[in-house]
């Protein structure tokens, strides 16, 4: 029995791969996992293992470790739990220790994991640079936990006034990709949703590009708009999929009016236009390719991308709050004047745009954060829904709502434009309580939050 001191880290820059050997290929799976304990069996060239590991200290777990034959793990793939998990390991050398990398493959693509295995605890001061957070003790990154359930979720975007300020904005930037591309590798039929998580990480990317834009203009409103890009091939679905969760609401709030709108009958025809849009495999598979090619593409620039030593990431993070607020107060004169859809729509990228502004700042906000955030998230589910009546109401006056013959859609309409006219009245009031002004002192109050360890271009480790 070997009783190991173990630490996990993302990895999220390539600084490693000059001193790294020839990798490995493993494929791995789990015969029982949960709790404190798990039962892994390991194939690579040359052999097999079978592994038990116990034990719910996030560093040190008892292992017990026995070869097999490569015909018994074989065998033994039959009783797999969860998916087979396929990776590159890489053996490298740093400060007389020996770093494992991992390298995904199929469907955990993107993610990059080192290890560090040793007796004795190793101080944070002599980890190497590429190194990137530490998931010690996450339990969605134990293999046992990447078998069962897959690509973790990423953690909320968020930035650290103690690390240097291009590493966090392309370690934020690289989460949301990769949260991205897995999920278009999960879309199927069965799996709808997968394509809502994938435009929510792209909608949470592109609001990060435009906080920081100041930092490196051309290139972030390039990969800004690349990403919008890359989310228009999958939007049919999902936004097909978002007016039948609004009949849900709308049928819920008025249940007196089921019958007479006919709002069961519409909500029928209407998850019906959904699901046809997934059964033409082949259209789905290309929309999903298009997308994945340009996440990938965008990926790649922004790993590479780096911001000059002259950058003040205080200013360049308030500028890019105020420029969004005033966005948002010229979006909301003109919903409060015209109150034409395209105003509210406007609104709402705006207000969805600050509530990711106020995570990624929620270390260096001035004020209670919490409150404001909650505030704009709501009203940013509220504009969402309104958005949803809008083009219900533009669909039903054009006649390509879908619906079967013989539905009177007056009276549903009449119900819409009700609901559209309250919620209009109501997003107005909250958005002239959350987009008034800019926070006082922001930039003073982010500079003194970064201090000389968040000077942007420092050298240093991103981790």
């Amino acid at each position: 029995m070997a009783k190991e001191i173990e630490r996990k880290f993302l990895v999220d820059e390539d600084g490693w791969l000059g001193r790294a050997g020839e990798g490995v290929a493993i494929r791995q799976f789990y015969v029982a996992a949960g709790g404190d304990r798990s039962v892994r069996v390991r194939q690579r060239k040359g052999g097999a293992t079978l592994t038990l590991k116990f034990g719910e200290h996030a560093r040190e777990r008892d292992e017990f470790e026995y070869e097999v034959s490569p015909d018994d793990a074989r065998e033994m793939a039959a009783f797999a739990v969860g998916v087979v998990v396929e990776k590159t390991r890489h053996l490298v050398p740093h400060a007389g220790h020996v770093y494992e990398v991992d390298v995904f493959a199929g469907s955990l693509a993107g993610l990059v994991i080192a290890e560090l295995e040793t007796p004795d605890e190793v101080a944070d001061a002599d980890l190497p640079a590429w190194l990137g957070r530490e998931i010690t003790g996450e339990a969605e990154y134990y293999n046992a936990s990447l078998a069962l359930n897959g690509m973790p979720r990423p953690g909320a975007m968020r930035i650290d006034p103690s690390r240097p300020f291009d590493r966090e904005l392309v370690r934020n930037a690289l989460a949301q990709a990769d949260a991205a591309i897995a999920s278009l590798g999960r879309a199927s039929p069965e799996n709808p949703v997968a394509l809502h998580e994938a435009r929510k990480a792209i909608k949470k990317l592109r609001a990060l590009l435009g906080l920081a834009r100041a930092a490196a203009p051309g290139i972030l409103a390039a990969e800004a708009r690349r990403f919008r890009d890359a989310a228009r091939p999958i939007a049919a679905p999902r936004e097909a999929g978002a007016l039948v969760e609004t009949m849900d609401r709308l049928i819920a709030e008025f249940p007196g009016k089921v019958a007479a709108c006919r709002l069961a009958d519409i909500r029928a025809a209407l998850a019906a236009r959904h699901a046809r849009l997934f059964e033409d495999r082949a259209d789905l598979d290309a929309a999903v390719a298009a997308a994945l090619q340009a996440c990938g593409e965008g990926r790649a620039a922004l790993r590479a991308l780096v911001v000059g030593p002259d950058v003040d990431p205080a200013e360049v993070l308030a500028r890019g709050v105020k420029r969004n607020l005033a966005r948002g107060r010229k979006a909301l004169v003109a919903a409060r004047n015209r109150a034409a859809p395209e105003d509210f729509h406007a609104l709402r990228k705006t207000v969805k745009a600050h509530w990711a502004h106020l995570g990624l700042l929620r270390n260096v906000w001035p004020g209670k954060v919490g409150k404001r955030r909650a505030a704009a998230e709501r009203l940013g589910e509220d504009l969402g829904e309104l958005n949803d009546i809008h083009v219900m109401r533009a669909e039903i006056a054009a006649g390509t709502l879908g619906l079967p013959e013989g539905i009177d859609t007056g009276p549903f309409d009449r119900l819409l434009k009700s609901k559209a006219k309250a919620l209009s009245r109501q997003c107005i009031a909250d958005a002239e309580k959350l987009l008034s002004a800019a926070p006082r002192n922001l930039q003073k109050t982010l500079a003194a939050a970064f201090g000389d360890a968040g000077a942007a271009g420092s050298p240093g480790k991103a981790g």
